[in-house]
């Protein structure tokens, strides 16, 4: 079958394997590599040496968020997102180059006239909503949780949506998707709300959903099932958050914005949590809800966590951008010759499944890409 094809598209590339591509790579002059590295990842068993975990659409990008325009095609128009959502995921996950297009911005939540306003939902139209709910000992699964969002969904029943074209209708159960890292919560929440669509961040990539809520079950991150990489992974709150074309609302203990990161990786992950929480609060530099159960002078409002997550976030970009000082550098003479210096770590690979060559289009052995990928 070599040469059979002039193209071959290989779709979802950020979860096909790198060997997968190389095998079937003899049929076709030319690959074309569609998909989103930033968003799951592609399931894998067992170890592999070097790059070879990666998928294609990971090993050609080097661990760049965004496709390169000397290398392919980046999709920079969101039709789904509302501006405000889009905002706070381009800036954290996609190098602040996705855009929500213009129409995007028409699909707001509205109340219907002469509604009480809600404890749970503020008043704003569209974006992000933090929802902060108090519980301990919880893992994978949380009754606290799963009370407020019952309540939270009853709220929202009492809306309407509007649609790009202008038109108004009530908000339906079919309208909203429930989200959380873990199968356990989402039988609680089944079992608590008939007919709700509700499942683990897996099952939801490629859905959308005027209304998104995102419950994340635990009550520390420390104690989290799977650990902190699972509950705070970029890509599954990625996926999560961006189902949401109009609002989004993330239900979670205050206790996960108290958290020791042991490495750069999760300082990361951890930032951007916690921008989502800070662009989800109900407005600008004021209190979170609070227990309306309680008198003002026994409720404690749910920001007395908001300055350490401001420190946190701040503190996580300047250890990011953190470098050596100029006047502890090694000065230049003393320096090891760069000739003679050992690299860090090196890796062997067959000259066929080298990506610059794949980028370039040159004559290979297995006849890889010369066209460019995209991605979206």
């Amino acid at each position: 079958m070599e040469g059979l094809f002039d193209y071959i598209f290989v779709d979802e590339a950020g979860q096909v394997s790198l060997a997968n591509v190389v095998g079937m790579a003899a049929c076709a002059s030319n690959i074309v590599l569609i998909g989103d590295q930033m968003q799951l990842e592609q399931p894998i068993q067992g170890t592999h040496p070097g790059l070879s975990g990666q998928s294609c659409l990971e090993y050609l990008l080097h661990g760049q968020s965004t496709v390169p325009p000397n290398v392919g095609i980046f999709l920079q128009t969101s039709w789904r997102m509302h501006p405000q959502i889009c905002s706070v995921v381009s800036q954290a996950v996609y190098d602040n180059r996705l855009e929500a297009h213009p129409d995007n911005s028409r699909r707001i939540l509205r109340r219907k006239a002469g509604l009480p306003t809600s404890s749970l939902i503020p008043e704003k139209e569209a974006g992000l909503v933090w929802v902060p709910v108090s519980h301990e000992g919880n893992v994978q699964a949380s009754i606290e949780e799963v009370d407020v969002i019952d309540q939270l969904i009853t709220d929202l029943l009492q809306f309407e949506i509007v649609l790009l074209d202008g038109r108004s209708r009530p908000l339906e159960l079919e309208d909203i998707l429930v989200v959380t890292p873990y199968n356990m919560q989402a039988r609680l929440i089944k079992n608590r709300i008939a007919g709700i669509n509700v499942a683990s961040v897996d099952k939801f990539q490629g859905q959308e959903a005027p209304i998104v809520i995102l419950s994340m079950c635990a009550s520390e991150a420390k104690s989290s099932a799977r650990g902190m990489d699972f509950l705070f992974s970029k890509s599954r709150l990625n996926v999560a958050v961006s189902r949401a074309q109009t609002m989004a609302f993330v239900v979670g203990s205050p206790e996960l914005l108290n958290v020791s990161c042991s490495s750069v990786l999760q300082m990361n992950l951890m930032n951007f949590f916690c921008q989502i929480v800070e662009n989800g609060r109900c407005a600008p530099d004021s209190p979170d809800l609070k227990d309306e159960s309680k008198p003002d002078s026994e409720s404690k409002p749910a920001t007395t966590d908001r300055p350490a997550a401001t420190r946190r976030l701040a503190a996580t970009r300047r250890l990011a951008a953190t470098r050596q000082p100029a006047a502890t550098r090694q000065p230049a003479a003393t320096r090891q010759p760069a000739a003679t210096r050992q690299p860090a770590a090196t890796i062997d690979l067959p000259a066929p499944f080298n990506s610059d060559q794949i980028c370039a289009g040159s004559a290979m052995p297995v006849r890889t890409a010369s066209k460019l990928p995209a991605v979206f």
